[in-house]
C-alpha cells in the first residue's frame, strides 16, 4: 500500500500491487536496494519490482523447495544473494534473471547476510547450526561451529571501522548473541537471557551497530 490523501485531507491508503501468497515461515517481508529495486518472494520464487513504476520486472524462480531467505548486495545494486531448501545458496543478477554462483551444502542454509565493508563475504547460517564465511569471489569457506548452542535468528555485520576488526554479530533463540571475528577467526560469546542480572528472555528479535564503533551495539529481544 501507499501513503495518500482523502478528499478531506486527512490519511488514506492506496492499493499499489497484490502480493503473492505463500511466503516460507523463514522469511517474510520484503527487501530493497534502495535505488533501484523492491522485493518478496512466495515459496519457490522472487518477485522484484521497480522502486519508479512499482510494476514487477523479474521474477527469479527454478527453485524445487522454499526460499528460505534473500537479500540484495549492499554495494551492486543487480545483485541478490539467496537461501533455499534446495541445500544451496545462490547469487542472482537480477536484471538479466542469470545465476552468477552458487554454493552447495549438504544442509538446507536458513539466512545469508551480505557484508557491506567486504563486499565479497557473504555469512551464511545452516540448520545444523554452523555458520559459514563464503568469499565467493575466490571460492573461500570459514565454517564456525561454535553457535550450534542455539538457533540463531538475526545476522548483522558491523560497519567498517578504521583500525577496527570486522565483527559478525548472531542473534540466538536463547536472547544470546555470538560475536564472530572474522579476522582472528573468533567466537565470543554473550549470555543475556539471565533475568536477575538484567537479562532477556524470548529471544533476540534484532541487532543493530554502532555505525562508528565494532565494539557497540544495541538488542531487541522477545520480551
Amino acid at each position: 500500500c501507499a501513503k495518500c490523501s482523502d478528499e478531506s485531507g486527512g490519511p488514506a491508503m492506496r492499493q499499489c500491487m497484490l502480493i503473492p501468497a505463500g511466503n516460507h515461515k523463514n522469511y517474510t517481508g520484503a527487501a530493497t536496494n534502495g535505488t533501484k529495486w523492491i522485493a518478496w518472494c512466495s515459496n519457490l520464487a522472487i518477485y522484484v519490482a521497480s522502486i519508479d513504476s512499482w510494476q514487477i520486472k523479474h521474477i527469479i524462480a527454478g527453485y524445487q523447495t522454499a526460499i528460505t531467505s534473500f537479500e540484495f548486495s549492499p554495494t551492486a545494486e543487480d545483485l541478490l544473494v539467496c537461501t533455499s531448501l534446495d541445500n544451496v545458496v545462490t547469487i542472482w543478477n537480477v536484471s538479466t534473471e542469470m545465476e552468477l554462483y552458487s554454493l552447495k551444502l549438504d544442509v538446507a542454509p536458513l539466512q545469508a547476510q551480505w557484508c557491506k565493508a567486504e563486499p565479497d563475504k557473504i555469512a551464511v547460517y545452516t540448520d545444523n547450526g554452523i555458520l559459514r564465511i563464503w568469499n565467493f569471489m575466490q571460492n573461500i569457506i570459514h565454517v564456525y561451529k561454535d553457535l550450534t548452542h542455539s538457533p540463531v535468528s538475526v545476522l548483522r555485520w558491523s560497519s567498517h571501522v578504521l583500525g577496527a576488526s570486522l565483527v559478525l554479530a548472531a542473534g540466538h533463540a536463547d536472547s544470546s548473541i555470538s560475536f564472530v571475528d572474522v579476522a582472528q577467526k573468533r567466537v565470543k560469546k554473550l549470555k543475556c537471557q539471565d533475568k536477575s542480572n538484567g537479562g532477556h528472555e524470548g529471544g533476540v528479535n534484532d541487532f543493530k551497530w554502532d555505525p562508528l564503533s565494532s565494539s557497540y551495539g544495541i538488542a531487541a529481544f522477545g520480551t
